[in-house]
C-alpha cells in the first residue's frame, strides 16, 4: 500500500494549486478514492474540495478526518525527480503528504474488516492557506449534513523527531488576520511637501507604535505579535511627495478573542495617528484564521491510538505561532489539531527547499487508523 501511497504522493508534489484553484487536484483524488468503494463522493458544488464517506451503521458516532488540498505560491528549489512543473507553485507545506496519508486511511478501510458502528468522512478541504476553506466547506450544502461528533486533523512540524506526536489541550495554533490600512493623502511638489498629505511620517509613528504594543512572550495568554509585511508609498519620482500608500501587517495571538482586542486597539490606534496628520484611511481586513482550540477527549483519544502504536508523544508548552483554518471546525465541533514531528533536520514549512518526508506516510496513516478504531470498534466498550 505505501509504495502506491508514495507514487500518488510525488504525483500530488508535482501538479501543485495555490487556495481556491485546486480542480485538478481535487479529481485526482476522486478518481484513487473511486477504487476503495467509499459509500459516496461528494465534490463541494462552490469550488474545489470533496469528501468521501464510509457508512457502517446508522447508530455510532460520526467522525471526520480532514487534510488540505492547496499549495503555496512558492517556487521550489529542490531537487527531488517529483519537483513541481508549475513554476512560482509547490507543495511546500506538507498538504501533498496529507492528502495522501487519509487516502492511505481509505485503502485501509477498503483492506480492512473491521465491524464497526457510526460513519467515517474523510474531508479534503480546500484553500487553508489564505483561511478561506473551512468556511465555504461549512457553507457548501453538499456537506450540510455531516455533523461530526468528533473532527480529526493532523500537520507535520519539521524540527521535531520523525513521527512523534505533538498535541496540547486548549489552544493549539495562533488566531491570525492580516491588516491593510490604505492612505488617502495628496501629492505635492516635492519642493512644497506643505501644500500636500503625505504619509510617510503617519506610516513611521504607527510602526513604531504597534512594536510597543507587542508581547511577544509565548508563555504568557496575552501574547501577540503585528508583523509589517508590506509597504507601498507614493511613485518613482524624486520630484513628488508621495499622496498614497498602503501598510499591511499580520496580526496574531494565542485566542480568537484577545485578536478581536488586539483588532480593535490598532484600528484606535492608527484612527489617532491619521486624525493628528488629516489624513484620511481605509482598513481591509484578511484572511482570518481562527485559534485552534482542541477538546481535551479529543487528544486523549490520539494519545491513547499513539500508544498502542508505540508512537512516541510530546505535549507543547505553548502554542504554535502559525495560523490554521481548521480553528473554524474547532469553534463549532469537537475535535483536535495534532502535529507530527517530520524530522529534525527537515527544512522548515513554507521553506523553498521543504519536501514532505515519505517515511511519514505509514505511521500517520496507522495513526488515523487506530483513532476510528478507538471510536468506532463499540465492542470495546
Amino acid at each position: 500500500m505505501i509504495t502506491s501511497i508514495e507514487a500518488l504522493r510525488h504525483k500530488l508534489h508535482a501538479h501543485p494549486e495555490v487556495s481556491l484553484e485546486e480542480i485538478w487536484t481535487t479529481e485526482c483524488i476522486y478518481e484513487y478514492l473511486c477504487g476503495f468503494e467509499p459509500a459516496r463522493i461528494v465534490k463541494a458544488t462552490s469550488g474545489t474540495g470533496l469528501v468521501a464517506s464510509w457508512h457502517f451503521s446508522d447508530t455510532g458516532p460520526c467522525i471526520v478526518l480532514r487534510a488540505e488540498l492547496d499549495a503555496l505560491p512558492i517556487h521550489e528549489l529542490g531537487s527531488c525527480e517529483y519537483k513541481s512543473q508549475i513554476p512560482g507553485k509547490a507543495h511546500l507545506c506538507g498538504h501533498d503528504g496529507h492528502m495522501s496519508i487519509l487516502c492511505g486511511v481509505a485503502e485501509a478501510l477498503y483492506q480492512s474488516e473491521a465491524d464497526w458502528q457510526g460513519q467515517i468522512h474523510l474531508l479534503f478541504q480546500p484553500a487553508e492557506e489564505n483561511g478561506m476553506g473551512a468556511r465555504q466547506i461549512q457553507n457548501d450544502p453538499a456537506f450540510s449534513d455531516i455533523q461530526p461528533d468528533y473532527i480529526f486533523a493532523l500537520h507535520n512540524l519539521p524540527g521535531y523527531p520523525l513521527g512523534e506526536v505533538l498535541w496540547k489541550d486548549g489552544p493549539f495554533t495562533a488566531a491570525v488576520i492580516g491588516m491593510e490600512v490604505e492612505f488617502k493623502g495628496i501629492e505635492s511638489h516635492a519642493a512644497t511637501p506643505e501644500k500636500g498629505v503625505n504619509p510617510a511620517m503617519a506610516i513611521s509613528q504607527i510602526l513604531q507604535s504597534v512594536k510597543d504594543m507587542e508581547i511577544p512572550d509565548e508563555d504568557s495568554q496575552e501574547f501577540c505579535l503585528i508583523t509589517p509585511t508590506h509597504i507601498d508609498l507614493g511613485r518613482d519620482s524624486y520630484g513628488v511627495s508621495a499622496g498614497h500608500g498602503f501598510l499591511r501587517l499580520c496580526l496574531r495571538t494565542w485566542t480568537t478573542e484577545k485578536l478581536q482586542t488586539l483588532q480593535n486597539e490598532l484600528h484606535a490606534l492608527i484612527d489617532k495617528i491619521c486624525e493628528e496628520h488629516s489624513l484620511p484611511y481605509g482598513i481591509t481586513w484578511k484572511e482570518h484564521f481562527h485559534a485552534t482550540s482542541n477538546d481535551e477527549s479529543a487528544n486523549q483519544i490520539v494519545l491513547k491510538s499513539a500508544g498502542k502504536l508505540h508512537m512516541p508523544t510530546r505535549c507543547l508548552q505553548a502554542p504554535n505561532r502559525f495560523g490554521e483554518d481548521f480553528g473554524l471546525f474547532t469553534d463549532h465541533f469537537r475535535g483536535c489539531l495534532f502535529c507530527i514531528g517530520a524530522g529534525e533536520q527537515t527544512p522548515p514549512l513554507h521553506n523553498p527547499y521543504y519536501d514532505f518526508p515519505d517515511d511519514l506516510l505509514e505511521p500517520a496513516i496507522n495513526l488515523f487508523f487506530k483513532i476510528l478504531d478507538e471510536l468506532l470498534n463499540q465492542k470495546k466498550t
